[in-house]
């Protein structure tokens, strides 16, 4: 599935080098982002069910969603290296080989979050406030570097973004946790961006009614400033 905000990347006229300057500002930062993308083209996809547009897509789509926050070029890197590297198609040796130290731990620590998915937030029962603030400070505690969390925070802004088109139960799982763990993490953070679009696309799933009565009524005071 391919998003709208994605099918400039299918546009005759796209091309990556260019794509990448218009998100880093500074040349030798641009170049290293270049040739990474350049390299992971050429991976061998294996056994990886995943087709390579989509994790072109998703990766692209990352560094959209990161760049206007001024990070820094590590913080990019690393979270295209996390798409590959979730997926099996980059291991540790990879890594090792190809990696600083400290760029190759940030990969790791952003892989470290995914133990939230195992906690079970569902439909019939609700995790207890405190637990759940336990749990963002246990998020927080096990990386030592914070741009994991905001790697992380801009991953799960990506899936929101995926699951329009999915089934109801699908939706809502991913927006209860991320309304109940991720929001807040960004709004601690102080990242008012990444925690806007978390909160807005979690309340559209959880109360679609309600979502778009707002929306309904929105519109009608901006056509109403309008006249």
């Amino acid at each position: 599935m391919v998003s709208v905000r994605e099918a400039h990347f299918q546009d005759p006229d796209f091309t990556l080098d260019d794509w990448v300057k218009r998100h880093v500002a500074q040349p030798e930062d641009a170049q290293k982002l270049l040739v990474l993308f350049q390299q992971l083209e050429s991976l061998p996809l294996g056994k990886c069910r995943i087709p390579l547009a989509e994790l072109q897509a998703k990766s692209r789509e990352l560094i959209e969603i990161l760049a206007p926050l001024n990070m820094d070029i590590d913080t990019l890197l690393a979270s295209v290296l996390f798409v590959y590297f979730e997926t099996g198609l980059l291991d540790d040796l990879y890594l090792q080989e190809h990696c600083s130290a400290a760029l190759a731990a940030l990969v790791r620590s952003v892989k470290t979050m995914d133990a939230i998915g195992y906690l079970q937030l569902n439909h019939d029962s609700r995790t207890a406030e405190s637990q759940i603030d336990n749990i963002r400070k246990m998020l927080l505690a096990m990386v030592e570097d914070v741009r994991a969390v905001v790697i992380k925070l801009a991953e799960r802004v990506y899936l929101l973004r995926q699951v329009k088109g999915e089934d109801e139960e699908t939706r809502v799982l991913l927006a209860r946790e991320i309304a109940d763990i991720y929001a807040p993490l960004a709004n601690r953070l102080g990242i008012g961006q990444l925690k806007w679009e978390l909160e807005d696309l979690s309340f559209r799933y959880l109360h679609p009614d309600t979502y778009k009565e707002i929306a309904r009524q929105l519109d009608g005071k901006r056509l109403d400033r309008e006249v």
